[in-house]
């Protein structure tokens, strides 16, 4: 409903809408990124108490950490240390 010359108010049909009318009253642009914000911060905390009940109730993805990390450097390391191996 809108308000119409007076005080008046009358059912507008959907021929005489604006592009932008759909959206509640005083939403616009602001309303929507703050939706995408809120969806976003939402699945990022669901995220991050999933990883922390995860390392919580197993240590299976510790260990798995650990050896990712360790890892990681031990081909470099492997490889700093082969010009001390005697030859043969």
């Amino acid at each position: 409903m809108a308000l119409v010359s007076g005080a008046q108010w009358r059912t507008i049909g959907a021929s005489e809408r604006s592009a932008g009318a759909d959206m509640t009253a005083g939403e616009g642009r602001g309303g929507k990124v703050r939706r995408w914000a809120l969806r976003v911060a939402l699945a990022l905390g669901v995220l991050g108490v999933g990883t922390w009940a995860v390392f919580q109730l197993s240590p299976w993805p510790s260990v798995l950490l650990i050896r990712w990390v360790f890892d990681r450097g031990a081909a470099e390391a492997s490889d700093a240390l082969r010009k001390h191996l005697p030859a043969g």
